[in-house]
């Protein structure tokens, strides 16, 4: 079993550094393990949520390589951190700032880990890719991802009725890192997957067309900025009071006082409010990434 110390002497956080060798050929692997395992792995399993990875096998000398979006060693786990950000009132502006905590980041690890809380689900999906190539595509994808999606954002908005995006705005989390990555790898770079299914998890609010659609909440305007403090502070009381079983509470929404879902939600540095009788679902489906941005 492989020790602490090791892991994190092998996790590399240099996103510019060279990985990959170019002469080299490797195999790409997509990973899986139940999301926050050492922490909540007893839940996340139930609910088969789970934690998602691109795994790399140097096919010359058999090395490995996994980039993975996820909490930094350094940071102190507290489920708290991801359902709402810190409000830091700014005199200049008199308008609140708000920062999340949940310290989130691209790690590099030199190990596809085994064993108890290793991945669980180790799925090739290519061979034969030019170390070139993928060095390539760390620099630049890696960049992209990090300018666009730089806060972590789980639950998305989809309407019921066909299971399309509200206003085509995405979440941010790691399954998001790894879909986003293998559209890069064959769009981009020409890479041909062989067809595989591979897991993606959707953390979502079911929308109604019926219902009024989420209104746009302007961090700038004194009214939208309250509101969305004082949302925030009623999802703060909620959580530490269902700190023991959050995801579940948050699931079944026992997490909010009201019977009708009044909620916050935080997705590509905007903020939307909406209202709704539906509760949290937690959508898990095996897509075929044949063509990775085909849904």
């Amino acid at each position: 079993m492989i020790s602490l110390i090791f892991v994190l002497q092998n996790t590399y956080k240099d996103l510019n550094a060279t990985y990959f060798k170019a002469d080299h050929m490797y195999q790409i692997r997509a990973l899986e393990i139940p999301m926050l395992c050492d922490e909540l792995g007893s839940i996340t399993r139930l609910l088969n949520a789970t934690h998602a990875g691109l795994g790399f096998i140097d096919m010359n000398d058999s090395s490995e390589l996994v980039f993975e979006y996820t909490t930094d060693p350094d940071y102190i786990f507290n489920p708290i951190d991801f359902l709402r950000p810190h409000a830091i009132f700014n005199e200049s502006t008199g308008l609140f700032d708000f920062i999340w905590d949940a310290s989130v980041t691209i790690l590099v690890q030199d190990k596809i880990k085994t064993g108890k809380c290793g991945w669980e689900k180790n799925i090739i999906v290519a061979s034969g890719i030019s170390g070139i190539i993928l060095d390539t595509w760390q620099r630049e994808y890696v960049q992209w991802f990090q300018e666009q999606f730089h806060t972590y954002s789980m639950q998305e908005m989809w309407y019921s009725d066909n299971l399309e995006r509200f206003d085509d705005k995405h979440g941010n989390q790691c399954h998001d890192f790894v879909w986003w990555g293998m559209q890069s790898l064959q769009n981009t770079y020409g890479v041909i997957f062989n067809g595989k299914e591979v897991g993606r998890d959707y953390l979502y609010y079911r929308l109604n067309r019926s219902e009024p659609a989420p209104r746009y909440l302007n961090v700038s305007d004194p009214v939208d900025n309250q509101f969305i403090k004082e949302m925030y502070d009623k999802y703060t009381k909620a959580a530490l009071q269902y700190k023991d079983n959050l995801i579940s509470k948050w699931k079944s929404g026992e997490f909010f006082e009201e019977n009708e879902l009044k909620v916050i939600n935080h997705l590509q540095h905007q903020y939307y409010y909406m209202e709704t009788n539906e509760r949290l679902f937690l959508w898990y489906e095996a897509k075929t990434h044949i063509v990775p941005g085909d849904e």
